[in-house]
């Protein structure tokens, strides 16, 4: 059994233990008070058992029904604390068990003594054998933190060559890699406020606040910019891992997200290109002065929030007014009723025809994703106005009518609405002939070109004008 000291000692105990020697009580060696918690621990069992026994009999059948719901402990009780502490405590000892940094380095001078001399790194090889041997040696060095990564089955999961070696290097990399996932596990499980494997906002906002300083990158990052660049990191984190819109991630799904793994790119040291090597990250910190900048801009009154008429200059102007009428109704008023829950328990719409930054943010990942499924799902429910799950024809007929009138509104030639209509329909191809789905947008791969049909007018531009466009692209790479 873990021992008090092996756990480690909080700053109380040298205070009670003054306190006891004030009192008169003589001093008791470890072992002691061990054998009588373990005592007291062993009452409080035996009388719980025979407390259940007594109830089973009492209820007869019922007893056969498992216990399928056990409420959590309320915040602050004597049960939460306990629960938080053991559950620090728990990934304070698997962090112990991880590799460190100079560990990995022996661990790679290890792997290069065994292997077969090569012309470089990369064509050193070993055996199962060899394989075996150095398992053997990292025990003797680092203990059981290495016995994990040299299993019978490690050892399959790389390329053989006709002799049955592999190479190490890939070796190496993987166990770097599993370490390290490992690692940002344990630092996400440290934000858990719950202990239910999910994160929250406040959960993902105090795991930002902790890397900052170690983010190479964003040590130009302004004081009074850190509350809006926190604002954009979590609302990537939220937008591409909470699917269903529950206010929380699955640590799970976050630890193989490419959004996590996305954030984690400004770990590393500053390129010479600098801020350019991450011109397509989005928790870069020119991103975030891009996109909080934007909002600025649109916010001519500069209250903080958007209305329908300053979204609508969003992207040049060409969205539509119905498009973002129905938007709103959609986005707006149930992002307020995630945020602000009726006392009855069941969330309430606000009447607020206004945008803060936040659903602003969701908004913008969804324009400038819209290959991806969750992007599509956003907009799905905005074209899906009847709430049935899927599109018919008359529903691309109405918001494309509003596209159209923009369209001659412009000067531009006349054009058959229907025309367009059945070269969506012919594009999506769905499953079945007479309504799409969400399915059928994700699966046709040109979800993005249909959203800028039916809701931009200069997505619509781009597509009526794609031949000049790519003959235009063509001449400017023959120059």
């Amino acid at each position: 059994m873990t021992s008090r000291r092996a756990l480690g000692v909080g700053p109380w105990v040298p205070t009670l233990c003054a306190y006891s020697k004030q009192e008169g009580y003589e001093p008791r060696d470890e072992d002691s008070i061990e054998a009588e918690v373990q005592g007291r621990l062993n009452d409080k069992l035996r009388d719980r058992t025979s407390e259940a026994e007594v109830s089973k009999q009492k209820q007869g059948d019922c007893s056969l029904i498992p216990k399928f719901h056990k409420p959590k402990a309320q915040p602050k009780t004597a049960a939460a604390l306990v629960s938080k502490e053991a559950r620090l405590r728990f990934l304070q000892l698997r962090h112990e068990m991880l590799m460190d940094n100079n560990e990995l380095e022996n661990l790679w001078f290890v792997l290069r003594e065994y292997a077969s001399a090569g012309e470089d790194e990369t064509s050193e090889r070993i055996d199962y054998d060899r394989f075996c041997q150095i398992s053997v040696k990292c025990a003797e060095l680092f203990g059981e933190k290495s016995l994990p990564f040299f299993t019978p089955s490690t050892f399959l999961k790389f390329r053989r060559d006709e002799l049955g070696c592999i190479s190490i290097l890939p070796l190496f990399h993987y166990i770097m890699r599993k370490v390290s996932m490992q690692q940002t596990r344990i630092y996400l499980s440290y934000h858990d406020s719950v202990g239910d494997g999910y994160l929250r906002e406040s959960d993902l906002d105090a795991y930002i606040t902790q890397m900052l300083p170690s983010l190479p990158p964003l040590v130009e990052l302004e004081s009074n910019m850190v509350p809006q660049y926190k604002r954009i990191a979590i609302r990537k984190l939220m937008f591409f891992n909470d699917p269903h819109r529950r206010n929380r991630v699955s640590i799970t799904d976050l630890l193989v997200s490419p959004q996590l793994a996305e954030f984690l790119e400004l770990r590393q040291e500053m390129s010479p290109e600098g801020e350019a090597a991450l011109s397509g990250n989005w928790f870069s910190l020119s991103n975030a002065r891009r996109v909080y900048s934007m909002f600025l801009e649109l916010d001519e009154d500069m209250d903080g929030m958007l209305t329908k008429e300053e979204l609508a200059l969003f992207g040049g102007g060409g969205l539509t007014k119905f498009f973002l009428e129905i938007l709103f109704e959609e986005h707006i008023e149930v992002w307020n009723s995630r945020k602000k829950p009726s006392a009855g328990g069941r969330r309430r719409a606000a009447k607020n025809t206004r945008m803060d930054f936040p659903a602003f943010l969701e908004f913008v990942l969804a324009w400038e994703n819209r290959k991806h499924e969750h992007s599509l799902a956003y907009f799905f429910r905005i074209f899906d106005r009847r709430k049935q799950g899927f599109l018919t024809s008359h529903d691309l007929f109405i918001f494309f009518r509003y596209v159209h009138e923009r369209w001659v509104e412009g000067g531009n030639y006349e054009l058959n609405v229907d025309d367009v209509k059945d070269e969506l329909w012919d594009m999506i191809k769905p499953e079945d002939p007479l309504k799409v789905t969400l399915k059928d947008l994700v699966a046709c791969k040109m979800g993005d070109t249909v959203i800028s049909i039916l809701t931009d007018i200069t997505g619509f531009w781009a597509y009526d004008s794609r031949e000049m466009l790519m003959q235009e692209k063509e001449e400017e790479t023959e120059e």
